[in-house]
């Protein structure tokens, strides 16, 4: 069988295949011209298969530069679908024929990056809000908005500092699992039998109940910055606005023998006049700013005062 040439393998929209370059995160491009090359290689190969065989290499590739990815079902599903169908569409409708205008923006939709991170969080504005299992690393945040957006960093050899963290890392979670397998096993062997538990599973039953209902616990989150302002001006205490605000609450039936909620501690309303008053001095720190010095404009009075046994004056200067 004759060896595929240059003119033969050459694609009007893709260009040439060639394998995945390894020091960056693939483009849909790069990987659409790995997968034909390894279609060109073997051409016996099934498309599940070269698709299994990109999941690995993109996931292997992912891995280097320490960001975690989606399933790699899920990446192979997207392989076929976002990458492999889309593009026999776009050669099918525009092959052997001349339309620049449109094939242009079919190759700036596959020069993107084939983006299967686990994470997906505005991660240029410094927000995540994924498990722990899927967070992408802080100080590879750099490194994939750039892979996502200019794509001028690469991935480098190996990083002895960062190695030997995660290895340390990954010796402490190893210890924590061994830890609570030995606790686990220490449990199981000192359980009593089963002739030594029975009881009236009706009578534990209200127990637990009565238990967890004595020790629900509840908070008032509410703000009381009108009332800590209230109590400002009017110069009242915390344990006297406590006490007023709480009558108003249980007047209006905010406060019962049942829903106790709502009360206000005076401890409550000591903390927000504290903050109220530090939020008023900084607004005004903020607006007042016109005065920038005090000076005398010269001017002197003759004023009088009066002694128990004489009346003297004296000369006073005015301020501005």
């Amino acid at each position: 069988m004759a060896e595929n040439t240059r003119s033969k393998v050459f694609h009007p929209i893709f260009g040439y295949p060639g394998p995945i370059p390894e020091n960056q995160i693939p483009t849909k491009l790069d990987l659409y011209n790995h997968y034909r090359m390894l279609r060109n290689e073997d051409s016996k190969s099934t498309r599940d298969d070269i698709a299994k065989e990109l999941t690995e290499v993109l996931v292997r590739i992912y891995n280097l530069a320490s960001i975690p990815t989606i399933s790699e079902l899920k990446i192979k599903q997207y392989i076929n679908s976002d990458i492999i169908e889309r593009a026999k569409y776009y050669g099918k409708s525009i092959q052997n024929k001349q339309q620049p205008d449109r094939i242009q923006p079919i190759i700036s939709e596959f020069n993107v990056l084939f983006d299967v991170s686990s994470c997906k969080c505005l991660i240029q504005e410094g927000k995540c809000f994924c498990s722990l299992d899927k967070k992408i690393p802080r100080r590879e945040w750099p490194f994939l908005f750039d892979q996502r957006n200019a794509r001028k960093l690469f991935i480098s050899s190996l990083d002895c500092m960062t190695t030997s963290k995660n290895f340390v890392k990954q010796k402490r979670k190893e210890a924590q699992y061994e830890r609570e397998e030995r606790e686990m096993k220490r449990l199981h062997a000192v359980q009593p039998s089963q002739e030594f538990i029975e009881c009236d599973f009706e009578e534990f039953e209200s127990f637990d109940s009565s238990i967890s209902n004595t020790h629900k616990y509840t908070r008032n989150h509410n703000q009381l910055r009108n009332l800590a302002i209230m109590c400002d001006r009017y110069q009242i205490s915390d344990r006297a606005g406590a006490a007023i605000a709480n009558a108003v609450l249980q007047d209006y039936g905010s406060i019962t023998q049942e829903e106790d909620s709502q009360i206000i501690d005076r401890n409550k309303l000591h903390r927000s006049r504290f903050s109220v008053r530090k939020e008023l001095a900084n607004e005004a720190h903020e607006t007042i700013n016109d005065i920038s010095a005090t000076y005398f404009d010269g001017r002197k009075d003759q004023n009088s005062s009066t002694g128990r046994k004489r009346r003297w004056t004296f000369a006073s200067g005015y301020c501005k």
